[in-house]
């Protein structure tokens, strides 16, 4: 039976250039695996006569990923920065996120490493290290049989 535990998660990322094939990423934070950003679902417009007006707008999806300071999967990211910073040019990329808690597994396409902590914070222990992703899209799907 699935619980709610994240420790059973797979995320894989696939950066064309770089790792052709998808790189499962280990080594997560233990109290922050992953956030998302909330997206706004409409755009609204209040005339100077009360009526509000309405519509769709696509929007960025962005997303955090905290890896402990000493995880093996650092490399991956750390040599995607390497390689953007050296070609001057953005490699994007694509991944998967499998939530077998939830029965759930997410596409993530179209993605562009947007910010990240060039090092861990000196604290009691090294902090984990942020990195955020934005997405063109996160598609999820039942995984359920």
């Amino acid at each position: 039976m699935a619980t709610l535990t994240n420790a059973n998660s797979v995320i894989t990322l696939t950066i064309p250039g770089i790792f052709n094939s998808p790189q499962t990423l280990y080594g997560f934070s233990a109290d922050n695996m992953f956030t998302t950003g909330s997206i706004k679902s409409a755009e609204g417009v209040m005339g100077v006569d009360g009526r509000l007006s309405f519509g769709w707008v696509p929007q960025i999806k962005t997303q955090d990923f905290m890896l402990q300071a000493d995880s093996p999967s650092m490399y991956i990211l750390d040599q995607w920065v390497q390689t953007q910073n050296t070609a001057r040019e953005i490699y994007s990329c694509n991944g998967t996120i499998y939530l077998p808690g939830v029965g759930m597994a997410y596409t993530l396409t179209r993605g562009a490493l947007e910010s990240y902590n060039i090092m861990p914070d000196g604290q009691k222990t090294l902090a984990p290290r942020k990195f955020t992703i934005i997405w063109q899209d996160i598609i999820g799907a039942s995984v359920n049989a």
